[in-house]
């Protein structure tokens, strides 16, 4: 009981905050970065459109990684810009997109 009250004084309720899933959101692991921008991009051409909402329900990631992810794809030129809060539109094939990661 002691543990329990001194984990509420401090804000830690072992729930949704402090979670694996949002410290994941902080690792700077490039290769499963690249692996996600991949799946992302599928996920992109298989519905046309894509959004960091989208991505954290399909790929059940954070916020800040889905972000970047988003910001990645627009970097790389498969995504539009944003436009408020609508979805991007793909603007890229996928063929030429395939093409671009072999290079």
């Amino acid at each position: 009981i002691e543990n329990e009250a001194n984990k509420k004084k401090n804000g830690s309720s072992g729930g949704a905050s402090g979670s694996a899933e949002e410290d994941e959101d902080y690792t700077d692991d490039g290769d499963s970065d690249e692996a996600l921008i991949r799946e992302a991009a599928d996920l992109a051409f298989e519905y046309n459109q894509i959004s960091t909402s989208f991505l954290q329900r399909k790929l059940r990631l954070g916020y800040s990684r889905a972000s970047r992810i988003v910001d990645s794809l627009e970097e790389r030129g498969l995504i539009s810009a944003a436009d408020g809060s609508k979805p991007r539109k793909v603007i890229l094939s996928r063929e030429a997109w395939e093409s671009s990661l072999n290079t």
